[in-house]
């Protein structure tokens, strides 16, 4: 039997922080570079590499990987103290899906986020889901959400199969970003609602399925 992959999002697709993450990033911006006011900045699809570089052109700092360092180790520290305030929570649905998959044959489950390596990680084991993968690949590196799955296609040749192609792959997320993402592989893509966008305006980015969450999951 063939492998079948399943990559899910983080963010608004596993999870929500209730506002941790915001938090620790505005936090991290006053504390490191002094800068008060962030609006406008999307977080949402992105990746941590384009999201840090635009907050430190705000804060008109060199975007080289010691001002990334910087910042992002105080946003670390930062995200952990404030999800122990305990306002995010596992969303409806994924435990089941993910309990459901793993008992699959054959089936590999993996995240395909847009956070770095140490926040998607930080997430992950607050909310007690980190286990439950054995594939990442994260937005460290990247500034365009579409080389996430070029850079996953890659992993997944190495660590599953040299035959693997787009289509043995599922790629779960919530935004118009994570859609694309999966088409750029010719990936399976499934989109749910829980992320802040409407059914109309992914199915408008060309997901082949549409949830209102993951309690949704085809049986």
């Amino acid at each position: 039997m063939r492998a079948r992959v399943y990559l899910f999002d983080i963010d608004g697709t596993l999870l929500q922080t209730g506002g941790a993450g915001w938090r620790a990033l505005t936090g991290a911006m006053r504390e490191q570079f002094g800068v008060q006011e962030l609006a406008g900045i999307e977080l949402r699809g992105r990746t941590d590499y384009a999201i840090v570089g635009d907050l430190l052109r705000i804060a008109r700092v060199p975007t080289g990987p010691q001002s990334r360092q910087r910042l992002l180790k105080s946003y670390h520290e930062r995200l952990c103290a404030e999800l122990q305030k305990g306002v995010g929570a596992v969303l409806p649905g994924v435990w089941e899906v993910l309990d459901r998959l793993c008992s699959e044959p054959q089936a590999v489950l993996g995240v395909l986020t847009g956070n770095g390596l140490q926040g998607a990680e930080i997430k992950l084991r607050h909310f007690g889901l980190q286990e439950r993968f054995s594939i990442g690949v994260y937005g460290d590196r990247h500034e365009h959400r579409t080389d996430l799955a070029r850079d996953a296609l890659g992993i997944l040749r190495q660590q599953v199969g040299a035959d693997l192609e787009g289509g043995h792959v599922c790629i779960i997320g919530d935004t118009p970003s994570d859609v694309e993402c999966a088409l750029a592989i010719e990936a399976r893509a499934v989109a749910v609602t829980t992320g802040g966008f409407a059914g109309e305006e992914l199915v408008a980015a060309g997901a082949h399925l549409v949830l209102n969450n993951l309690t949704e999951w085809p049986r």
